[in-house]
């Protein structure tokens, strides 16, 4: 009887932080693995350099004995954000391609533009355009995305494909009245130090607003300038949060704000919409796509604190608005993101994959 190959998926481990680990989190629960040979070879973990080194040196040496020796691999779906997190993955490209396995690279990170054109060098570049150019298809996470890798590489094969989110039946949690949160890295590329400062400008408008800062990073940095602008006893700082804990805070917020400088799609985001929370955020990456042409008004632009306040405020001032962003969220995410309508895109793409 013959040997039935896997299709092995590359990528960070399923418990680690951060969006690539929730897409195959999600992959899973949706039942992708049970209806493709799949394999996960995690290529690392969050936790200390020598347990990022084990792990990328182990999924390395297992990854090149299964297509030299073993040879059961019928392809690969590589998922690859910038700086670091694509050159862990070169040496499995490379090997695909001395093996002649055909491979996806699934781009994802916030920075891959700003990384390719200037953290690269030539030889950087050169590689990574190679990489794109080579895949069997390239999927990119929106349509800027999608036109951007198309002008880093003109040959790639790109295709637009959304991150899942499963879709949430019910609400069983009441709405707080002026609750801000944010979820995702503390730091200045998610724009938390605008965030805050935007807060300073709301206090005087309402009164009782409080700002949910789920995530981490810059902390300290975050607080001190909290206390510069006397706002430290409005703020809650929550650490990461999963979970249970998630999803309470998400069942009772007010707003999701998330003022970045850069993002590809953010799954707080898609996580925001899918409970029916309205979200105020910026004009960059795959938001737009995310919130659609209704989110207009809840767009502005990377590091403008007034057009950030003025907007929350729109949010927080109107219950009306409130419900109508809600419903356009939750009938978004069906008709865009949800796993049925993303697991049948993917499922097309293995499906091309695996025939070729």
């Amino acid at each position: 009887m013959k040997q039935r190959k896997s299709l092995l998926i590359l990528a960070t481990a399923e418990n680690g932080k951060g969006g690539i680990a929730s897409v195959i989190k999600t992959y899973r629960e949706s039942g992708l693995f049970a209806r493709w040979p799949l394999e996960h070879l995690a290529t690392h973990v969050n936790g200390s350099s020598w347990q990022k080194l084990r792990t990328f040196v182990f999924a390395l040496l297992h990854f090149a004995a299964r297509l030299l020796f073993k040879r059961d691999v019928a392809a690969v779906h590589i998922h690859t954000a910038s700086n670091a997190s694509y050159w862990r993955k070169l040496p499995f490209l490379l090997l695909c391609r001395a093996c002649r396995v055909p491979y996806l690279l699934h781009v994802h990170g916030a920075g891959f533009i700003v990384f390719y054109e200037n953290r690269s060098g030539a030889l950087g570049q050169w590689l990574i355009r190679y990489g794109l150019r080579h895949a069997d298809e390239v999927i990119a996470l929106s349509s800027q995305w999608a036109a951007d890798l198309a002008r880093i590489e003109p040959q790639a094969k790109v295709v637009r494909i959304y991150n899942p989110i499963a879709e949430v039946e019910a609400l069983k949690a009441e709405r707080k009245h002026d609750c801000i949160l944010f979820l995702g890295e503390v730091g200045k590329r998610k724009g938390v130090f605008e965030l805050i400062s935007a807060l300073a400008e709301i206090l005087p408008r309402r009164a009782g607003t409080k700002l949910w800062i789920g995530g981490l990073g810059d902390i300290e940095g975050a607080k001190l300038h909290a206390q510069k602008l006397g706002v430290s006893e409005s703020i809650e700082w929550l650490g990461w949060v999963v979970g249970p804990q998630k999803q309470q805070l998400l069942s009772t917020a007010t707003v999701l704000a998330l003022p970045s400088y850069n993002e590809g799609l953010p799954m707080s985001i898609l996580e925001a919409l899918s409970f029916g929370v309205p979200v105020v955020s910026t004009t960059v990456g795959g938001i737009p796509d995310a919130l659609g042409e209704d989110g207009g008004t809840c767009l502005v632009e990377p590091g403008d604190v007034s057009a950030l306040a003025s907007a929350l405020l729109r949010v927080l001032e109107s219950d009306e608005l409130q419900l109508a962003l809600a419903e356009r969220g939750r009938r978004r995410v069906k008709e865009h993101f949800s796993t049925t309508v993303v697991m049948s895109q993917l499922d097309g793409v293995y499906q091309r994959l695996l025939a070729r």
